[in-house]
């Protein structure tokens, strides 16, 4: 309600973005990644909605690679809708699958920061 007109939110799935092709220069992904069931589903949406020459920028939770291991196992078991954290090289290996110039940086020691361009 506070951002009136100067916004239109809308709601949809990750694996079916409710938009046409090409329709953004940017898509900004925050703290969702580790929630999609099907990570190159949603990547491939990303890309179909983005410009040629258009960014991802993507962060998301994370954790050191020890406790990240044990808690990928336990996941299954939540409730809380977490699939799985990812590591850096992980990440950018998915990114690299769809983006070219894909990087991923560790910003804290449970935050990623990736970027990549169509």
């Amino acid at each position: 309600a506070r951002l009136g007109d100067r916004a239109d939110l809308v709601q949809g799935d990750s694996e079916h973005l409710p938009f046409p092709d090409r329709s953004f220069d940017v898509v900004y992904c925050c703290d969702s990644f580790h929630h999609y069931p099907d990570p190159r589903a949603a990547l491939a949406e990303i890309r179909r909605v983005l410009q040629p020459g258009g960014g991802l920028l993507l962060g998301d939770t994370t954790a050191p690679a020890g406790l990240r291991r044990a808690i990928n196992l336990l996941l299954p078991l939540s409730r809380g809708g977490d699939v799985r954290l990812y590591g850096p090289s992980e990440l950018t290996a998915l990114l690299e699958e769809f983006f070219h110039g894909a990087v991923c940086r560790r910003i804290h020691s449970t935050s990623l920061l990736a970027w990549g361009i169509k």
